[in-house]
Formats: C-alpha cells, structure tokens, sequence
C-alpha cells in the first residue's frame, strides 16, 4: 500500500531525483503559480526534507532524471527548460554532497549533451558515471535522439523509434525500457533498448499517457500515474 509523507519545502514539479526511498536529492523544477523554473536543491533522509545551500547554477524545470545515486549524497542533471517553455538546455550538472564540508554540498557543471532538450526520458537505475537520456522536447515532432554519459562524455546511440516527450524510463544504460509519453497526443508505445539499438515491444500500456512514475528493470517494471488528457 501507499503511505503518505512528509512533503518538500519547495512547492515544485517536473524537477529531477536521486537516490532511495529513504535518501533523495530534488533538484530544480518549475513552480505552478507563476509558473517560474527553480534552482532549488533538497535531501530528503527518511522522515524530513531539508533545504540544501548548494543550489543549481542553471534553474531549470520539465527534467529528466538522468543520473541516480544510491543515496542523497550525488546525484546528475542533464537538460531541461530554462523558461518553463520551449526554451531547452544542454546543461549537465553533478551533485556530490560530500565534496564540501563547509557548504556540506557542492555543485560541479558536468559536459553538455549533443542535443539541447526538456521533458527527456532517462535510465532511471542508470549512475552518475554511467546513464542514458533519450526522447524529450526540442521541437517538432517529438524527439528521438538518445546519448549515452560514461562519466566524462555524451555519446549519440541509435534514435528510438517513436518520438515523444515527458516519457516515463527505467532500467540501465545496457537494458532500459520507454513506456508512453507525450507524441504527442499520449501513447502506449513501448521500446526496449539492448545498448545498441530500440526495439518496438507489441505490449504497449493499457493506458496512453505521460509523465507517469517508472521504476524497477527492463524486464519487471511497475507504473503508476501520468497524465491522460481524454480522461
């Protein structure tokens, strides 16, 4: 069953997590009203959010969560919204909580991708040193483009096959699964990626939709949520 928790300090959406259950960082994301795109850094420690001093150099919302950490203590931004619109980044950032005693927080700007965009779909069991990004907003039609991060580089891998944004991921840089997304309108599609190429799965959702929760493996993965206009 689901239970409820306590909630963050900022009052935000479509930022970016790192960790667990019981150890996040939230970074960034966008406020509602007015809708302004936020630098804002929490660690959550199982029970409370703290308001980290350590801020993002670039504010920015409709993220994917690129780069995860077993813990609140690194964490790995890549792309986004600048303005909240259209206007997309190719900005990485790194977190390592522990890189400052003082300031109990540090922020490093890491390499930017090939491809600025927003609202990208990730690897969500993928590293700060070793993580996939793919899909995302960065015009019309719907992005396809995927890239690959070692840890030092953005490399270009082979595009998906159905282009979309606000796309739910999971899984591994080697084995990750796409589930729905926005074409727009939502879909059902769903892509499974070998480390090489997007392969087509026939079983799509049952529901069409957007901006779910994905977790678990390319093979076992729960889904919850999202947006469905038509409902």
């Amino acid at each position: 069953s689901w239970t409820s928790e306590t909630d963050c300090n900022a009052d935000t959406y479509m930022g970016s997590l790192s960790g667990s259950q019981t150890s996040i960082v939230k970074m960034g994301g966008q406020t509602v009203t007015p809708p302004v795109v936020s630098n804002a850094v929490e660690t959550y420690d199982g029970s409370s959010w703290a308001t980290s001093p350590a801020t993002l150099t670039t504010a920015r919302g409709y993220v994917g969560m690129t780069g995860n950490s077993p813990s609140s203590s690194a964490g790995l931004i890549s792309g986004g919204s600048t303005t909240g619109g259209v206007a997309s980044t190719a900005a990485t950032e790194e977190f390592n909580r522990s890189a400052n005693v003082i300031t109990a927080a540090a922020w490093a700007s890491g390499p930017t991708m090939n491809t600025a965009r927003s609202a990208l779909g990730a690897a969500r069991n993928g590293t700060t040193t070793s993580c996939l990004a793919f899909s995302g907003y960065e015009g019309s039609p719907a992005g396809i483009k995927t890239e690959e991060f070692d840890g030092s580089t953005w490399t270009n891998k082979n595009s998906m096959g159905t282009g979309r944004y606000n796309t739910p991921g999971t899984g591994i840089v080697t084995a990750a699964l796409a589930a729905g997304g926005n074409a727009p309108p939502q879909s059902g599609a769903t892509e499974e990626f070998d480390g090489t190429n997007w392969a087509a799965n026939p079983t799509g959702l049952n529901t069409a939709r957007y901006t779910a929760a994905l977790t678990g493996t390319q093979t076992a993965a729960l889904l919850s949520g999202g947006t469905d206009p038509s409902v």
